[in-house]
């Protein structure tokens, strides 16, 4: 059986929406947030080493305050082409494919550790 190489880094993006969005948070920060550096960089920090989508992520480097990576902005930049967001709040709303979908399967360990670091950054996630 051939293993499936690592997701890129906008697969892993891509996989956590159809993940976060199975459940039950219909909505993500606007991409252009600082709340999508504070995750990738607090998940990177804690599992950088068991997952190589993190390990080739480039540095992130403090830059206004907080720690930025040139890959993710990229990554975001891809993002947006393909989500809508509600102008009243900046939020992104995206509709993901079944490619995404499969893509979980890939990932799931991350995704799950994605979820609960996001679910302790303030805002991420819409209150109910």
């Amino acid at each position: 059986m051939t293993q499936r190489p690592p997701p890129t880094l906008f697969e892993l993006s891509m996989a956590f929406m159809d993940y976060v969005e199975r459940k039950g948070q219909p909505s993500f920060p606007p991409l252009n947030s600082r709340l999508w550096h504070d995750l990738f960089y607090a998940v990177k920090l804690s599992f950088g080493h068991k997952f190589p989508t993190l390990k080739e992520m480039g540095p992130f480097t403090a830059n206004g305050g907080y720690a930025k990576n040139k890959d993710l902005t990229k990554c975001l930049e891809e993002i947006a082409r393909v989500s809508t967001s509600r102008f009243d709040t900046g939020r992104i709303f995206i509709h993901i494919g079944p490619k995404e979908s499969d893509l979980r399967s890939n990932c799931s360990g991350l995704i799950e550790e994605m979820y609960a670091t996001a679910a302790r950054i303030a805002g991420f996630f819409e209150n109910k």
